[in-house]
């Protein structure tokens, strides 16, 4: 169970998180990019093509 300083802390952690993301949306967006590009090489490796790759990843978000 977590103590009342651990929450604070998470939302502390989280509200830090936030602000960064907010002051650097450009950084945030080619991060979520290269992600997805590592996702769609993942699901090509295993012999889908690139549209099915995409279509899998859009009908199944993390």
């Amino acid at each position: 169970m977590l103590t009342d300083t651990q929450r604070q802390a998470r939302k502390d952690r989280a509200d830090e998180y936030n602000a960064h993301k907010a002051e650097n949306p450009e950084m945030y967006r080619e991060m979520r990019n290269e992600v997805m590009q590592d996702q769609i090489n993942d699901l090509m490796a295993e012999g889908m093509d690139e549209e099915e790759a995409v279509q899998y990843l859009l009908d199944n978000p993390l």
